[in-house]
């Protein structure tokens, strides 16, 4: 893990104001185990290092992903960052969908524009508290279900939240899906993989990790996250949402495409004014304009643009 666990752990420790005795003591109560003041002390001093279950009790007590407490912090940041944005635009769709609805009635029903749903689905914009609360009264479902994703989230009584997405698979479960989702083969992953890392795992070791006979070490589990680019939460089965990070990079590369092929001044005008600062800059409400509208306005600013040019050659 490069030597990022323990460091963080302290930290995480630290910022609740826990001894190392307490920190013990609460993993203890919680979750049922026999750890010791001794035990968080060699976690902190990178003299051991906890097995997996371990460290999912860990990031499940202070409330993090394994991605912030295992990986390198521009990782568990970016990583984060994505995820956590996300998981509204996830639920909402998977809601909406599940409720047998179209963008279209969804608006009509919490009285919004289509274009308003669409952009929360897509994760470029966010509704606001009293929206939010619309939503959730209106599927009848916690916050919680719409702004987080944990395979185990707690409510007051100690009492798994039944409104939580969940899930059953294991993880050899999502690297079997993996490997199939990328077109390798067992045999060819174990060649590509052991290539990149440097190991030497045979096609014998990894069909005991997918068939769930075997669990790789946490390094190794890292490893696989990053080769598949997707989130060690995701590989461990704390989330639902494929995580993969090339979704996300896909469409921020198509928002930079469409910024280089304009066939037309109207149509760079247009794409300037659905920027969010640019609309709120000129006071006026993307979520209430259609494409129409907006094209109207850049087509006056286009003829603007022109008179102003003109002292300006």
């Amino acid at each position: 893990m490069d030597n990022i666990f323990y460091s963080k752990l302290k930290s995480l420790r630290q910022a609740n104001h826990l001894t190392q005795e307490q920190l013990a003591n609460e993993l203890n109560l919680r979750y049922h185990l026999n750890e010791s003041k001794a035990t968080i002390s060699q976690f902190e001093n990178n003299k051991r290092i906890p097995d997996l279950d371990r460290l999912i009790n860990i990031a499940d007590y202070f409330h993090i992903s394994l991605d912030f407490l295992c990986c390198s912090a521009n990782k568990a940041k970016d990583l984060e960052e994505v995820t956590n944005k996300s998981f509204f635009s996830h639920n909402l769709r998977k809601l909406r969908e599940k409720n047998n609805l179209s963008q279209c009635e969804l608006s009509k029903m919490l009285d919004v524009s289509n274009g308003a749903i669409s952009k929360w689905e897509n994760g470029q914009r966010e509704p606001d508290l009293t929206t939010l609360q619309k939503i959730a009264t209106y599927f009848d479902v916690s916050y919680d279900y719409l702004l987080r994703d944990r395979t185990v989230l707690l409510n007051s009584n100690n009492i798994i939240d039944e409104n939580v997405i969940m899930t059953y698979d294991k993880p050899g479960d999502r690297i079997k899906k993996l490997i199939k989702k990328n077109g390798l083969s067992q045999k060819e992953f174990v060649e590509k993989f052991n290539e990149k890392y440097g190991y030497s795992d045979s096609e014998a070791t990894i069909s005991q990790y997918v068939n769930n006979k075997r669990t790789p070490e946490i390094d190794k589990m890292v490893k696989i996250a990053n080769f598949f680019n997707v989130t060690l939460d995701y590989i461990m089965c704390r989330t639902d949402i494929d995580s993969d990070m090339s979704i996300y990079n896909k469409s921020r590369q198509d928002e930079n495409k469409t910024c280089l092929s304009f066939s037309t001044p109207q149509e760079a005008l247009s794409f300037i004014l659905k920027q969010d600062m640019v609309a709120d800059f000129g006071g006026y409400d993307l979520d209430n304009m259609s494409d129409d509208e907006i094209m109207e306005m850049a087509d006056d600013i286009a003829d603007m643009l022109k008179i102003i040019s003109r002292k300006h050659k």
